[in-house]
């Protein structure tokens, strides 16, 4: 989980506030693409949405031969979900 720079999203009629990403990864083919679930949370934890993303291409190819893959895939995410991540 990372945390990322607060987000509204409307749900429901309401709004709620994103702090944090998670990520899960669902489909590995360890070849050319994987398949995450990605999921926002509010600051109490509460999950607030989910929904998948497909990494393919170099992104996929950087991603397999990265050191630190799981950092590399928390980047990925958010710059595909135009989350901003927080230190």
């Amino acid at each position: 989980m990372t945390n990322i720079q607060p987000v509204s999203i409307w749900i429901n009629g309401v709004v709620k506030i994103a702090t944090s990403l998670d990520l899960i990864s669902i489909n590995d083919n360890l070849s050319n693409s994987c398949l995450f679930q990605y999921l926002l949370f509010d600051a109490d934890g509460t999950q607030l949405i989910t929904g998948n993303i497909t990494m393919i291409g170099q992104d996929y190819i950087d991603y397999s031969s990265s050191p630190d893959s799981n950092a590399y895939a928390y980047t990925w995410a958010c710059n595909t979900l135009n989350l901003i991540p927080i230190s």
